[in-house]
């Protein structure tokens, strides 16, 4: 096994967004481990805004997600 080891791994897919994770071994235990999410902006509060709520409802429909 190995004393000194990091792990990291990028753009772990996701439903959503996407993740890092990185994993640091010292001397044969864990010593820090770190979850990074980040996701886009979609910027879906800015295209409604304004409109009739009567078209809201249509207007999100339309957006691919899940």
């Amino acid at each position: 096994m190995h004393d000194n080891l990091d792990i990291n791994i990028e753009q772990i897919s996701k439903t959503e967004g996407h993740a890092d994770l990185e994993v640091k071994v010292r001397n044969g235990r864990v010593e820090d481990v770190k979850l990074k999410i980040s996701e886009n902006k979609r910027f879906y509060t800015q295209a409604v805004r304004r409109r009739s709520y009567l078209s809201v409802p249509q207007f999100v429909s339309r957006i691919c997600g899940t």
